[in-house]
């Protein structure tokens, strides 16, 4: 089970709605707990990134690294295998930004959205992909995601703007389009 969390306590951090580190570090423990006891493997996941600035000086820079040692540190303590998001995508963007850019090389707008892709194991060449973004919450959409990869799609779900683990506000149907749009482009 992949643990991804932290992106938006960090991001609405700015508007007072973020989960203080102490709670942060709390829920992650806890939720490392029951999902191990219930006999699942967990990948407990960093944050990201938000802005696309490699030299620090996006302006939740801090606060990301600050969220990102919790995660490590809770996977380090519980011995659960860590997915250094923020590590990777830094490394990423160094090689792919040389000018520093603050958006454009990952998304259009620095807003990070959450998607889930679904596709058949041995899939070779391209295939039709059905593509949804939704307010509701991507992972409510895995039966589907596996109906559609088991009959020959691709079918990636994608949480809207501010909702599920997308980074940003969410204001219904104000993003949407232009998200949409963004995403069937890199498609």
């Amino acid at each position: 089970m992949g643990i991804y969390i932290g992106i938006n306590d960090v991001w609405h951090s700015t508007n007072g709605r973020g989960t203080p580190k102490d709670q942060f570090d709390a829920g992650l423990r806890d939720l490392v707990e029951k999902i191990t006891a219930a006999g699942a493997k967990v990948v407990l996941c960093t944050p990201s990134t938000i802005g696309e600035k490699t030299d620090g000086s996006n302006p939740l820079d801090p606060l990301l690294e600050e969220y990102s040692a919790i995660s490590r540190k809770v996977a380090e303590e519980t011995g659960v295998t860590l997915c250094d998001l923020r590590k990777a995508f830094l490394d990423h963007l160094k090689q792919a930004n040389p000018d520093n850019k603050d958006r454009g090389i990952l998304t259009g707008d620095g807003v990070h959205l959450n998607g889930t892709l679904y596709q058949a194991r041995d899939a070779r060449t391209p295939l039709p992909c059905i593509f949804t973004l939704t307010p509701y919450i991507s992972q409510s959409y895995h039966d589907r995601g596996m109906y559609f990869a088991a009959h020959g799609y691709v079918f990636m779900t994608i949480d809207a703007r501010g909702r599920g683990n997308s980074g940003g506000d969410f204001t219904p149907l104000l993003q949407e389009a232009k998200d949409g749009q963004r995403k069937v482009q890199k498609l």
